[in-house]
């Protein structure tokens, strides 16, 4: 039931988001959410999110306008708007970094993954305990059916910590390729207002990218199908989940690489100019 090494060898790819953890400390000015805010759960924190990061995209499309168009006018009222486009947008993707991390966390507080792993754990652990004071076989064949059957158990939650943990592992390389992407976007901006650069290749590539992105979430958003079936006590075969939904994550992930690989063509064409 193990995720082998060959399965992930594109997971591990995964490197920490840099300054990842600020957005524990960030105060929601905009929304005020608490985590003890009554009706909160996953599913909000996740619609959350969403929305926080449909008001990113559309200030990173106001900030590209407000900064061409400084760069052509170079006035003053062209600058202050500039500034107060780069001002949102830096409030926005605060706000969406927030909402992601919010919405992981309430994940894994929400399906209790670590208190359930360590009460599992428990249980082998006082079981074992008690097989040495069996007084017959008939009593170590009891004690073997019992752990038996709790391992059933067992087994889904395994399925379902190992399938949160690769998922979480796809989240984190997503957002590199898009912090990385965004960073390109704002400068294929700025040098479109060169006459001297021909943007339409790179335009092109930007396309692609945004293209791949996009199917690699619906990948993603697969694998959470498959994690609501391992979840669910009235599934028969989760291993049968478990592999469909890690397979899901792998296509995420391949379509993630292509979009890396063109954001790399992007650069290129940058680099070229």
């Amino acid at each position: 039931m193990w995720i082998k090494k060959d399965n992930i060898v594109r997971l591990v790819m995964v490197k920490k988001l840099i300054s990842l953890f600020v957005g524990f400390l960030f105060v929601f000015s905009s929304t005020q959410i608490t985590f003890a805010q009554e009706g909160f759960d996953y599913n909000r924190a996740y619609s959350d999110y969403v929305y926080t990061l449909d008001l990113y995209r559309k200030s990173h499309s106001e900030y590209l306008l407000a900064r061409s168009q400084y760069q052509q006018a170079k006035t003053l009222t062209a600058q202050t708007a500039a500034r107060d486009a780069t001002a949102k947008i830096l409030e926005a993707r605060d706000n969406a970094v927030a909402t992601y991390l919010t919405a992981i966390r309430m994940r894994l507080g929400e399906t209790g993954l670590l208190t359930r792993l360590d009460a599992d754990v428990a249980w082998f652990n006082d079981h074992k305990s008690r097989i040495h004071s069996a007084g017959t076989l008939e009593d170590l064949t009891a004690d073997s059916d019992e752990a038996k059957d709790h391992f059933e158990l067992s087994k889904s939650l395994s399925y379902e910590a190992l399938l949160v943990i690769s998922q979480g592992k796809v989240l984190d390389l997503r957002e590199q390729v898009e912090e990385l992407f965004t960073k390109l976007k704002i400068k294929v901006a700025q040098l479109s207002s060169d006459d001297g650069f021909n943007s339409q290749v790179v335009d092109r590539w930007i396309i692609e990218t945004e293209y791949k992105l996009t199917r690699s979430q619906e990948k993603y958003d697969d694998s959470m199908t498959h994690l609501a079936e391992i979840q669910n006590p009235k599934t028969k075969d989760t291993s049968e989940a478990y592999n469909s939904g890690l397979f899901r994550l792998q296509e995420s992930v391949q379509y993630l690489d292509e979009a890396n690989q063109y954001v790399r063509e992007i650069l290129r064409g940058i680099r070229t100019k």
